[in-house]
């Protein structure tokens, strides 16, 4: 694991449990000072200290995602009649970032797998349609053809942001809380790229990649930052990165901290803080990420 101190801009490495196979939507999660590390096996840790502190507290997981508030998480497990074409999960359980079991025995609908936890549920991403599941009526709460939607991006308390088609133009950001959505536009010759993007913790601005009009990854982008009450994007000068990225906000959402660049090749962490006039480099050298987390 790489550490990067934000503020000396020092990096130093750990070794924690190796990584897994697959490619799974997320490997590291943070919150108040505490990690949650997915390989398979589930293991929880101080942020400041994850060598030393580290207890593994759940084997045999297939998915780890956020829970729809940032002091949980979800972790699935695959059902006993599970092949390897329909990997279906037969139980979902819910997890504090001190390891403590939340929730137990919640049995996804038709053994599909979450896209996120969400403040009314779990979202779920399958068979051309998106919906809010409630695991405790198990009652579908909202829904959406995927062809109305368009794919999930990122998801913040009940918001989910999406986009009909890439490239895209128009970001959708719907609230499956009430139903309400709303409509952004991309600048003229631009386009979002939604899977890069990140909710600020209080909802009221999206950190999304912005590329030309015929982008797609791992082109290069920029970041913007999207006002979601005025409307109003702007492009953060310096903030060009292509390849793998990732973005995450800090937790008094302050700060927004991307990384990019391709495997085996250069990668590097730039930061921006809201009201400066650009971003800055953080770190530069060689390593491969595979997800990142902010404390």
């Amino acid at each position: 694991m790489w550490i990067l101190d934000t503020a000396t801009g020092e990096t130093g490495h750990l070794r924690v449990p190796a990584l897994g196979a697959g490619d799974p939507e997320r490997r590291i999660l943070a919150s108040d000072g505490r990690l949650a590390l997915w390989n398979f096996d589930i293991s929880v840790a101080s942020a400041a200290h994850p060598r030393s502190s580290a207890e593994r507290v759940a084997r045999g997981s297939w998915i780890m995602v956020p829970g729809g508030s940032p002091e949980s998480f979800w972790v699935g497990y695959l059902a006993p009649d599970a092949t390897a074409y329909d990997r279906k999960l037969g139980e979902l359980r819910e997890y504090d970032f001190l390891g403590n079991v939340l929730d137990r025995g919640v049995e996804p609908p038709g053994g599909k797998w979450p896209v996120a936890g969400m403040q009314s549920g779990l979202l779920f991403w399958a068979g051309g349609e998106v919906f809010l599941w409630d695991p405790g009526t198990e009652r579908v709460v909202r829904s959406y053809s995927e062809s109305e939607l368009g794919a999930p991006g990122p998801v913040s308390g009940d918001l989910v942001a999406s986009c009909l088609r890439e490239p895209c133009p128009r970001l959708r950001v719907t609230d499956f809380g009430s139903g309400a959505s709303r409509y952004f536009r991309a600048p003229t010759d631009r386009s979002f790229q939604e899977w890069d993007a990140a909710f600020s913790p209080d909802r009221t601005l999206l950190a999304v990649a912005v590329g030309g009009p015929d982008d797609s990854w791992p082109k290069k982008a920029s970041m913007g930052i999207l006002d979601l009450r005025s409307g109003r994007l702007s492009l953060v000068p310096r903030s060009g990165a292509g390849g793998y990225r990732y973005i995450r906000w800090s937790p008094d959402g302050d700060s927004v901290y991307f990384s990019g660049g391709e495997i085996k090749e250069r990668r590097y962490v730039k930061r921006y803080e809201l009201g400066d006039e650009r971003a800055e480099l953080l770190y530069a050298g060689r390593g491969d990420f595979y997800d990142m987390a902010i404390d």
